[in-house]
């Protein structure tokens, strides 16, 4: 071990002394005009895909959403490289990339549609929809003033080196306004406070509330399949087959307020099964044997997708209900030093916990209750090119 030490020793001093030659060169303008150059080459290097005829110019193909040569050239020109634009539309062989929403707000919310897939061109572009609903359900599972400000403090602080935590930021304010309709700051009703209901006191109407999000998300996603249905030129078969899918699932909502609409409901049976027969090119009992199949999966899927978004409703009603046993339990204890350690050390677990829980928890609602209704992972994200660090060096 001592020979294996003193060698580290010796590396370490060789390391320093190369770093401290290095830093003597900075100043040199030679060595960082050839830098530049060796930058500028490798960045050619790494684009190129062929040399013109007269191996003045290096051929780089891509994807642009300009309309007009004129502007590419003048971005090149802006950057001092020689260059000439040519646009040729359906050109090339594969399919065109997509350029997804990225505005200052929808940008942190990307990673949710990167598990999902990328939307083909012809498809609804969720992101700004996404950046909407992913703080609605964070913050209806999270409902605290007080925990929500901490959470978006801490996502604000962590963000700076950690961008995949900015999504964060506004969960926690939207977990601060739930909180402040619920009217809980760390567990306790918070003074001069407005507080529409308590979830622990009303737990049914709490239940009820999630629901009634969860089906409004569910047509809302069955809605946009059939926008992508129009774009597609498939917009015949949606209106026979998933609008009537979407009638029948209206109904039964509505059937829980008037019987009237559960007899209605029955139309929207026989036109979806219409419509099976309408769209298949198999014989009409063969069609509605196989359609009424497909009928019966969809309306458990339905219902059971529907079902799946009681657990909104369940974890505010678990986060209160933890917060407030640990209230409880901190007043038991009479040493004040020590109640009021408990009280930060659960708080911060109580933040900690919970926010990964529900953070799976609004993830799984995403992916599977609100996606699976549109969302086709067929489509391949536009990646940017980016010019030579330093382009005044370069030489085509």
């Amino acid at each position: 071990f001592g020979d294996i030490d003193r060698r580290l020793r010796d590396l370490d001093t060789a390391i320093a002394q190369l770093g401290a030659c290095l830093e003597a060169q900075t100043g040199d303008a030679d060595l960082l005009s050839a830098l530049a150059d060796i930058g500028t080459l490798r960045w050619f290097l790494d684009h190129a895909v062929a040399l013109s005829e007269d191996h003045r110019y290096c051929v780089i193909t891509g994807w642009t959403t300009v309309n007009d040569p004129s502007e590419l050239q003048r971005r090149l020109r802006a950057a001092n490289l020689d260059g000439r634009v040519l646009l040729k539309p359906g050109g090339s062989m594969r399919r065109a990339p997509v350029v997804l929403a990225g505005g200052w707000f929808t940008r942190p919310f990307r990673q949710f549609i990167d598990l999902a897939g990328t939307p083909g061109a012809r498809a609804v572009d969720p992101s700004p929809l996404i950046a909407v609903i992913v703080p609605l359900l964070f913050g209806m599972m999270f409902p605290d003033v007080g925990h929500g400000l901490v959470l978006a403090l801490v996502s604000g602080m962590l963000s700076i080196r950690l961008p995949r935590f900015r999504f964060l930021v506004p969960c926690g304010l939207s977990a601060a306004a739930f909180g402040l309709l619920f009217g809980e700051v760390f567990g306790v009703h918070g003074p001069g406070l407005p507080r529409v209901f308590c979830p622990l006191e009303e737990p049914l109407l709490m239940l009820v509330l999630s629901l009634a999000i969860g089906a409004l998300l569910i047509l809302l996603g069955m809605v946009l399949s059939g926008i992508e249905a129009y774009w597609n030129q498939a917009i015949s078969r949606w209106l026979w087959l998933d609008a009537a899918i979407i009638a029948f699932y209206l109904c039964l909502v509505a059937g829980m307020f008037d019987a009237f609409w559960l007899g209605m409901s029955l139309l929207a049976v026989a036109w979806h099964l219409t419509g099976v027969i309408v769209v298949s090119n198999a014989p009409p009992w063969q069609a509605l044997w196989v359609g009424v199949g497909q009928f019966l999966f969809m309306t458990f899927e339905l219902f059971v997708n529907t079902l799946s978004f009681l657990r909104v409703g369940a974890f505010a009603l678990a986060h209160a209900a933890l917060t407030h046993a640990l209230i409880e339990a901190a007043d038991s204890i009479d040493t004040m030093l020590v109640r009021y350690g408990v009280l930060l050390v659960g708080h911060a677990a109580i933040i900690a916990i919970e926010a990964l829980v529900v953070y799976v928890q609004t993830t799984r609602l995403v992916l599977f209750e609100f996606f699976s209704r549109f969302l086709h992972a067929d489509g391949r994200l536009m990646h940017p090119l980016r010019l030579p660090e330093r382009v005044s060096q370069a030489r085509p």
